[in-house]
């Protein structure tokens, strides 16, 4: 009887052991999500990398450099970005124009205007360009401002980056004398190529 009491209760314990729950491993740990080591950032503050030396492309003709141009973008990711929407200008236009294509695709209108006793230069909001390295806006006395040469043609200026490769935007004109501005070109300044400009009457 003691011998089968004693087998009854060994077999329990058996059991007993076999059904203890075993403590749960700790979740493993998840590593962080790595950070991307190349994020594209907007055309007004994208890093420039790459691009040729003055003296590279100094005695180059116009057609050399705008196809130099054209192969560094096929090269590089241009990344489009919107203009930040600028409070509307008050102020009656005193001259404008549409854009036309030069080496790339620009389209839209310019116009100046005044606002207070300063003089504002005024892209539209269907303002359109193709991204490209280092863009800016250049006011100046040519009228059709094909080459580098035509849109440094004193008295000009440049009044900055261009802020988005689309939308309204502004631009103070500075010291430039609306009189003397003939159009307003968005030029590539590594390159000095003219991607397209706009008469303004």
């Amino acid at each position: 009887m003691n011998r089968l009491l004693f087998i009854l209760l060994g077999a329990v314990l058996l059991v007993g052991i076999g059904c203890t729950p075993k403590t749960p491993e700790p979740p493993a740990k998840t590593p962080p999500p790595e950070a991307p080591g190349s994020v594209p950032l907007p055309t007004r503050v994208q890093p420039l990398r790459d691009l040729p030396m003055e003296t590279e492309i100094a005695d180059m003709a116009d057609e050399e450099r705008a196809a130099m141009l054209t192969e560094y973008m096929q090269d590089h990711d241009m990344i489009s970005a919107p203009a930040i929407a600028p409070s509307a200008p008050e102020g009656a236009s005193l001259k404008s124009g549409a854009f036309q294509m030069r080496y790339h695709s620009v389209s839209g209108g310019a116009a100046i205007i005044k606002e207070g006793d300063r003089y504002k230069l005024v892209l539209s909001s269907d303002f359109v360009t193709d991204a490209g390295p280092d863009l800016r806006v250049v006011a100046t006395s040519h009228n059709r401002p094909w080459t580098s040469e035509d849109l440094h043609q004193e008295p000009y200026a440049e009044l900055g980056p261009l802020q988005g490769t689309s939308g309204a935007q502004v631009y103070d004109l500075g010291p430039l004398n609306p009189d003397d501005v003939k159009s307003v070109a968005i030029y590539c300044k590594p390159f000095q190529v003219v991607f397209g400009w706009a008469t303004l009457e």
